[in-house]
């Protein structure tokens, strides 16, 4: 109950946090914003990257059994500076001139009466994002684990390749979004994660290194197309004061 509730308290924090620094990050820019939406998501992979890193090290045979804790205690130091940068940053300019308007008692429910569509829009698009997120971070390790049967250090560190792709890839999408449009980034990203998921599945299953290899990098690759833009995207769908 205890491990449920610091993954629970993590879970909660990194999803405030991860919208929060995009919404905060977009508001002082007023141009490259989907370039700039996705380093927030680069910067989000070099963490998953360190957390997996350890997680894969802790799980080698010769390390002691309580090796796994180690990443906690890491989390708690950097939950702690989080907190500190959290407090000292000022609100955006965009946002403090809008503040003084948004004094209604249900913000929630005028959102979902005034901006049904975007809130719908919202939905879709943190869906698919998710999916393709927690395929590459997280079920490709068990994939490999349980049914490809690699070791799990070598799952940690297969789909710590395929997050070192991604955070290459996620600022290069999200500069093409800026030229010629996220959504069209996105569709694209759609369409080759519809054709090509049972054909990533297949490569995991050929067990051969370059096979598993290509599997991660097409993985990457769908996710990248997909998640560069959101931030940026998302952003746009709702005006500041109901932000």
């Amino acid at each position: 109950l205890l491990l449920l509730g610091c993954r629970l308290g993590q879970g909660f924090c990194l999803g405030g946090e991860n919208n929060g620094s995009s919404i905060f990050l977009l508001e002082h820019l007023k141009a490259r914003k989907g370039f700039a939406g996705a380093l927030i998501l680069t910067g989000g992979a070099m963490g998953t990257i360190l957390a997996t890193g350890l997680s894969a090290i802790a799980n080698l045979p010769e390390m002691p059994a309580w090796a796994w804790r180690v990443p906690f205690i890491c989390g708690i130091l950097i939950g702690l500076l989080g907190n500190y940068i959290r407090r000292s940053v000022d609100e955006t300019p965009e946002f403090m001139s809008t503040k003084e308007k948004n004094e209604r008692k249900a913000p929630l429910l005028f959102v979902l009466t005034h901006y049904t569509k975007p809130f719908l829009c919202a939905i879709g698009i943190g869906g698919l994002n998710g999916v393709l997120a927690y395929t590459l971070v997280v079920y490709l390790n068990v994939y490999l684990s349980t049914v490809v049967n690699y070791s799990l250090a070598s799952a940690l560190f297969s789909s710590c390749v395929g997050l070192i792709i991604f955070g290459c890839l996620a600022p290069l999408m999200g500069h093409i979004a800026d030229k010629i449009g996220a959504r069209k980034v996105m569709s694209a990203g759609c369409l080759l994660t519809f054709c090509s998921s049972p054909f990533l599945f297949h490569l995991l299953q050929q067990k051969s290194l370059s096979s598993v290899f290509t599997a991660i990098l097409l993985a990457a690759f769908m996710m990248g197309s997909f998640n560069a833009p959101t931030n940026a995207l998302l952003q746009r769908l709702f005006p500041t004061e109901v932000r």
